[in-house]
């Protein structure tokens, strides 16, 4: 046996994420398409969202599929799903305020820990924001 050497890239995962981001926003591979009520589609890659959550599997087996999209329930709008999908490509979740409810409850529904972590930490701040600014109120 000749000695086994192991080189590592340091920021693989980071490079390999802009490549997988790159390939979403061009639609390439993608190979499950989400259609909503309003007739918008949002075409994606079933790995990355199984990594993130089982949720769409089960979708695909209970939802219609019509000319290849899968068909998405009314609770799961484009205006909760979108932040979630960008969610899953690169970390990071933008959304509207009024939003949070939403995003909150389907974040439970498909059961993804990382994202509930992520909301319910910010919900805090933005308690401890109000509280800061209700508090500075009182001095004047």
């Amino acid at each position: 046996m000749g000695e086994v050497k192991s080189v590592k890239v340091d920021n693989w995962g980071v490079f390999f994420l802009q490549k997988l981001q790159n390939f979403f926003n061009k639609t390439d591979y993608c190979d499950l398409t989400l259609q909503f009520r309003d007739n918008s589609q949002l075409k994606v890659h079933r790995l990355v969202l199984s990594a993130c959550t089982d949720y769409f599997n089960v979708l695909e087996q209970t939802c219609e599929i019509v000319d290849d999209a899968l068909i998405m329930p009314n609770e799961f709008q484009a205006d909760v799903v979108v932040p979630i999908v960008n969610f899953m490509y690169t970390g990071t979740l933008e959304f509207e305020l009024k939003m949070y409810g939403k995003l909150l409850r389907t974040a439970k529904e498909m059961n993804m820990t990382v994202l509930l972590k992520l909301l319910e930490a910010h919900r805090r701040t933005m308690e401890n924001v109000n509280r800061q600014q209700r508090h500075h109120h009182h001095h004047h």
